[in-house]
Protein backbone atom coordinates (compact mmCIF):
# COMPACT_ATOMS: atom_id res chain seq x y z
CA UNK A 1 0.00 0.00 0.00
CA UNK A 2 0.71 3.47 -1.00
CA UNK A 3 2.08 5.95 2.06
CA UNK A 4 -1.33 7.99 3.23
CA UNK A 5 1.00 11.19 3.08
CA UNK A 6 0.43 10.53 -0.84
CA UNK A 7 -2.78 11.86 -0.10
CA UNK A 8 -4.53 15.03 0.98
CA UNK A 9 -6.18 15.17 4.10
CA UNK A 10 -9.38 15.90 1.53
CA UNK A 11 -9.17 12.75 0.03
CA UNK A 12 -8.32 10.92 3.16
CA UNK A 13 -10.76 12.45 5.00
CA UNK A 14 -13.81 12.07 2.70
CA UNK A 15 -13.02 8.46 2.35
CA UNK A 16 -14.01 7.86 6.05
CA UNK A 17 -17.05 10.58 5.75
CA UNK A 18 -18.36 8.53 2.72
CA UNK A 19 -18.25 5.04 4.75
CA UNK A 20 -19.50 6.84 7.68
CA UNK A 21 -22.65 8.39 5.92
CA UNK A 22 -23.16 4.75 4.84
CA UNK A 23 -22.72 5.53 1.04
CA UNK A 24 -22.33 2.39 -0.77
CA UNK A 25 -18.86 0.79 -1.75
CA UNK A 26 -17.72 2.95 0.50
CA UNK A 27 -16.20 0.30 2.56
CA UNK A 28 -14.09 -0.70 -0.26
CA UNK A 29 -12.32 2.47 -1.16
CA UNK A 30 -12.03 2.79 3.03
CA UNK A 31 -8.16 3.94 3.10
CA UNK A 32 -6.46 2.09 6.49
CA UNK A 33 -5.75 5.68 7.59
CA UNK A 34 -8.77 7.91 6.63
CA UNK A 35 -10.71 7.03 9.92
CA UNK A 36 -8.22 8.48 12.38
CA UNK A 37 -7.70 11.93 9.99
CA UNK A 38 -11.81 12.09 10.14
CA UNK A 39 -11.42 11.36 13.96
CA UNK A 40 -8.34 14.17 14.65
CA UNK A 41 -10.40 16.72 12.15
CA UNK A 42 -13.62 16.39 13.82
CA UNK A 43 -12.33 16.42 17.07
CA UNK A 44 -10.59 19.53 16.82
CA UNK A 45 -13.63 21.71 15.09
CA UNK A 46 -15.72 19.76 18.13
CA UNK A 47 -12.99 21.46 20.83
CA UNK A 48 -13.12 25.02 18.97
CA UNK A 49 -16.92 24.95 18.02
CA UNK A 50 -17.97 26.93 21.36
CA UNK A 51 -15.50 29.35 20.62
CA UNK A 52 -16.80 30.62 16.72
CA UNK A 53 -19.61 32.57 16.56
CA UNK A 54 -21.70 31.34 13.94
CA UNK A 55 -24.26 28.03 13.63
CA UNK A 56 -22.95 25.95 10.92
CA UNK A 57 -23.66 21.95 10.99
CA UNK A 58 -20.89 19.98 11.52
CA UNK A 59 -18.55 19.03 8.60
CA UNK A 60 -19.45 15.34 7.93
CA UNK A 61 -23.36 16.67 7.49
CA UNK A 62 -22.71 19.48 4.83
CA UNK A 63 -20.40 17.09 3.08
CA UNK A 64 -23.21 14.50 3.10
CA UNK A 65 -26.15 17.04 2.10
CA UNK A 66 -23.38 18.32 -1.41
CA UNK A 67 -22.55 14.54 -2.40
CA UNK A 68 -25.63 13.05 -2.34
CA UNK A 69 -27.16 16.51 -3.81
CA UNK A 70 -24.84 16.00 -6.99
CA UNK A 71 -25.84 12.68 -6.96
CA UNK A 72 -29.22 13.24 -7.14
CA UNK A 73 -28.18 15.84 -9.97
CA UNK A 74 -26.41 13.03 -12.18
CA UNK A 75 -29.95 10.88 -11.80
CA UNK A 76 -31.96 13.55 -12.76
CA UNK A 77 -30.06 14.82 -15.90
CA UNK A 78 -30.47 11.08 -17.50
CA UNK A 79 -27.02 11.45 -18.97
CA UNK A 80 -25.12 8.24 -19.69
CA UNK A 81 -21.51 9.43 -19.44
CA UNK A 82 -19.64 10.50 -16.07
CA UNK A 83 -16.55 12.41 -15.48
CA UNK A 84 -15.67 13.18 -12.68
CA UNK A 85 -12.92 15.79 -12.03
CA UNK A 86 -9.70 15.30 -8.98
CA UNK A 87 -11.89 11.53 -7.83
CA UNK A 88 -10.00 11.31 -5.22
CA UNK A 89 -11.92 8.10 -3.13
CA UNK A 90 -14.91 8.94 -4.21
CA UNK A 91 -17.31 5.86 -4.86
CA UNK A 92 -19.62 7.85 -6.71
CA UNK A 93 -17.83 5.64 -9.87
CA UNK A 94 -18.01 2.04 -8.24
CA UNK A 95 -21.66 2.94 -7.50
CA UNK A 96 -23.27 4.68 -11.24
CA UNK A 97 -21.10 1.65 -13.29
CA UNK A 98 -23.21 -0.91 -11.32
CA UNK A 99 -25.13 0.08 -14.26
CA UNK A 100 -23.54 -1.06 -17.28
CA UNK A 101 -25.28 1.09 -19.67
CA UNK A 102 -23.55 4.43 -17.52
CA UNK A 103 -20.06 5.23 -18.37
CA UNK A 104 -17.89 7.06 -15.86
CA UNK A 105 -14.19 8.27 -16.19
CA UNK A 106 -12.42 9.07 -12.80
CA UNK A 107 -9.67 11.45 -12.87
CA UNK A 108 -7.16 12.55 -10.29
CA UNK A 109 -3.03 12.35 -10.41
CA UNK A 110 -1.41 9.10 -11.34
CA UNK A 111 -0.31 8.20 -7.35
CA UNK A 112 -4.24 9.14 -5.99
CA UNK A 113 -5.56 6.44 -8.69
CA UNK A 114 -3.22 3.94 -7.59
CA UNK A 115 -3.64 3.95 -4.21
CA UNK A 116 -7.54 3.70 -5.40
CA UNK A 117 -6.54 0.49 -7.12
CA UNK A 118 -4.60 -0.88 -4.50
CA UNK A 119 -7.37 -0.36 -2.36
CA UNK A 120 -10.07 -1.74 -4.34
CA UNK A 121 -7.82 -4.94 -5.54
CA UNK A 122 -7.87 -5.78 -1.77
CA UNK A 123 -11.50 -7.74 -2.66
CA UNK A 124 -12.95 -9.57 -4.80
CA UNK A 125 -15.74 -7.23 -4.96
CA UNK A 126 -13.40 -4.52 -6.06
CA UNK A 127 -10.89 -6.42 -8.49
CA UNK A 128 -14.36 -7.47 -10.09
CA UNK A 129 -15.22 -3.23 -10.22
CA UNK A 130 -11.40 -3.08 -11.36
CA UNK A 131 -12.20 -5.14 -14.28
CA UNK A 132 -15.52 -2.95 -15.53
CA UNK A 133 -15.31 -2.26 -19.17
CA UNK A 134 -17.61 1.09 -18.33
CA UNK A 135 -14.99 2.35 -15.53
CA UNK A 136 -12.13 3.95 -16.47
CA UNK A 137 -9.38 5.90 -13.97
CA UNK A 138 -7.45 8.29 -16.40
CA UNK A 139 -4.49 9.70 -14.68
CA UNK A 140 -3.71 13.39 -15.27
CA UNK A 141 -3.29 16.70 -13.46
CA UNK A 142 -7.12 18.23 -13.69
CA UNK A 143 -5.70 21.80 -14.74
CA UNK A 144 -3.83 19.96 -17.94
CA UNK A 145 -6.59 17.47 -19.08
CA UNK A 146 -7.72 17.55 -22.49
CA UNK A 147 -11.16 18.04 -21.59
CA UNK A 148 -12.43 18.58 -25.37
CA UNK A 149 -10.74 14.96 -26.19
CA UNK A 150 -11.52 13.28 -23.14
CA UNK A 151 -15.65 14.14 -23.42
CA UNK A 152 -15.17 13.36 -27.54
CA UNK A 153 -13.95 9.74 -26.50
CA UNK A 154 -17.33 9.19 -24.56
CA UNK A 155 -20.60 7.79 -25.82
CA UNK A 156 -22.58 9.77 -27.85
CA UNK A 157 -24.92 12.27 -25.89
CA UNK A 158 -24.61 14.41 -22.85
CA UNK A 159 -21.84 14.12 -20.56
CA UNK A 160 -21.87 15.71 -17.04
CA UNK A 161 -18.78 16.79 -15.03
CA UNK A 162 -18.30 17.08 -11.70
CA UNK A 163 -15.85 18.70 -9.50
CA UNK A 164 -15.97 17.91 -6.20
CA UNK A 165 -14.32 19.55 -3.47
CA UNK A 166 -11.83 20.88 -6.30
CA UNK A 167 -12.47 24.49 -6.81
CA UNK A 168 -11.63 25.79 -3.55
CA UNK A 169 -7.95 24.80 -4.53
CA UNK A 170 -7.72 26.78 -7.58
CA UNK A 171 -7.32 30.50 -8.19
CA UNK A 172 -9.82 32.71 -9.98
CA UNK A 173 -7.82 32.13 -13.14
CA UNK A 174 -7.30 28.52 -12.75
CA UNK A 175 -11.36 28.18 -12.13
CA UNK A 176 -12.10 30.56 -15.31
CA UNK A 177 -10.10 28.31 -17.12
CA UNK A 178 -11.28 25.14 -16.36
CA UNK A 179 -15.07 26.25 -16.97
CA UNK A 180 -13.73 27.46 -20.28
CA UNK A 181 -12.19 24.32 -21.28
CA UNK A 182 -15.15 22.35 -19.73
CA UNK A 183 -17.85 24.53 -21.57
CA UNK A 184 -16.10 24.16 -24.85
CA UNK A 185 -15.88 20.49 -24.74
CA UNK A 186 -19.43 20.00 -23.73
CA UNK A 187 -20.62 22.51 -26.34
CA UNK A 188 -20.92 19.87 -29.09
CA UNK A 189 -23.28 17.15 -27.33
CA UNK A 190 -24.59 19.30 -24.59
CA UNK A 191 -24.12 17.88 -21.19
CA UNK A 192 -23.88 19.66 -17.16
CA UNK A 193 -21.09 21.04 -15.34
CA UNK A 194 -21.32 20.74 -11.42
CA UNK A 195 -18.81 22.04 -8.70
CA UNK A 196 -19.25 22.78 -5.32
CA UNK A 197 -17.63 26.33 -4.16
CA UNK A 198 -18.81 29.04 -1.51
CA UNK A 199 -17.17 32.33 -2.05
CA UNK A 200 -14.37 33.22 0.85
CA UNK A 201 -16.22 36.45 0.95
CA UNK A 202 -19.67 35.23 1.61
CA UNK A 203 -17.97 32.86 4.85
CA UNK A 204 -18.15 34.08 7.85
CA UNK A 205 -14.62 35.21 9.78
CA UNK A 206 -12.77 31.94 10.63
CA UNK A 207 -12.58 32.41 14.14
CA UNK A 208 -11.18 29.33 15.87
CA UNK A 209 -12.43 26.71 14.19
CA UNK A 210 -11.28 28.20 11.04
CA UNK A 211 -8.28 28.48 12.05
CA UNK A 212 -8.15 24.97 13.25
CA UNK A 213 -9.27 23.45 9.78
CA UNK A 214 -6.64 25.19 8.11
CA UNK A 215 -3.46 24.46 10.60
CA UNK A 216 -4.57 20.43 9.93
CA UNK A 217 -5.24 21.09 6.17
CA UNK A 218 -1.94 22.89 5.94
CA UNK A 219 -0.15 19.71 8.20
CA UNK A 220 -1.57 17.34 5.86
CA UNK A 221 -0.62 18.93 2.62
CA UNK A 222 2.86 20.59 2.86
CA UNK A 223 1.35 24.43 3.53
CA UNK A 224 -1.51 24.02 0.75
CA UNK A 225 -4.64 26.19 1.74
CA UNK A 226 -7.90 27.56 0.62
CA UNK A 227 -8.09 30.25 -2.27
CA UNK A 228 -8.61 33.88 -1.84
CA UNK A 229 -11.41 35.05 -3.98
CA UNK A 230 -13.34 38.08 -3.15
CA UNK A 231 -16.27 37.17 -5.78
CA UNK A 232 -20.16 37.09 -4.52
CA UNK A 233 -21.87 33.27 -5.76
CA UNK A 234 -23.38 36.01 -8.49
CA UNK A 235 -19.67 37.43 -9.47
CA UNK A 236 -18.64 33.18 -9.80
CA UNK A 237 -22.13 33.01 -11.63
CA UNK A 238 -21.45 35.30 -14.21
CA UNK A 239 -18.12 34.83 -14.78
CA UNK A 240 -18.78 31.03 -15.09
CA UNK A 241 -21.19 32.24 -18.19
CA UNK A 242 -18.79 34.35 -19.66
CA UNK A 243 -16.74 31.31 -19.87
CA UNK A 244 -19.42 29.77 -22.26
CA UNK A 245 -21.94 28.45 -20.37
CA UNK A 246 -26.29 29.13 -21.88
CA UNK A 247 -26.77 28.65 -17.78
CA UNK A 248 -25.24 29.06 -13.86
CA UNK A 249 -27.63 28.04 -11.47
CA UNK A 250 -26.93 28.36 -7.84
CA UNK A 251 -28.38 25.19 -5.39
CA UNK A 252 -27.95 25.62 -1.59
CA UNK A 253 -28.30 22.11 -0.27
CA UNK A 254 -29.98 22.59 3.04
CA UNK A 255 -32.66 25.45 0.93
CA UNK A 256 -33.57 22.58 -1.39
CA UNK A 257 -33.08 19.28 0.22
CA UNK A 258 -36.77 18.79 0.48
CA UNK A 259 -37.07 18.42 -3.53
CA UNK A 260 -34.05 15.90 -3.39
CA UNK A 261 -34.29 14.29 -0.32
CA UNK A 262 -31.24 15.13 1.20
CA UNK A 263 -29.78 14.05 4.65
CA UNK A 264 -29.89 16.41 7.57
CA UNK A 265 -32.73 18.55 6.05
CA UNK A 266 -32.71 20.55 9.43
CA UNK A 267 -28.92 21.37 9.14
CA UNK A 268 -28.14 24.50 8.78
CA UNK A 269 -24.78 23.68 6.23
CA UNK A 270 -22.84 25.92 4.65
CA UNK A 271 -21.93 24.83 1.28
CA UNK A 272 -23.16 25.67 -2.72
CA UNK A 273 -23.39 24.46 -5.95
CA UNK A 274 -23.24 25.78 -9.45
CA UNK A 275 -24.94 23.50 -11.61
CA UNK A 276 -23.69 25.02 -15.58
CA UNK A 277 -25.23 23.67 -18.31
CA UNK A 278 -25.01 24.22 -22.24
CA UNK A 279 -27.55 23.78 -25.04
Amino acid sequence: MAKSGDLSVTALYTSAAWHEAGYPNAELVLHPKALGVFRAVNGTLALTRGLRAGTEAPLPMALAQRHTLIDRLVAESGARSVIELAAGLSQRGITLTADPSLAVVEVDQPHVLAIKRELLARTPAGQAILARPNLTFMASDVTELDVAALCASQPAGPVFVIAEGLLMYLDVAAQNRLASRVAEALRPRGGQFVFDYVPPSEKAPPGATGRALEWLMKRFTAGQSFVKDPRTREAVAEDLRSSGFDRAEVLEPRHVAARYALPHPEAPTEQLLFVCGVK
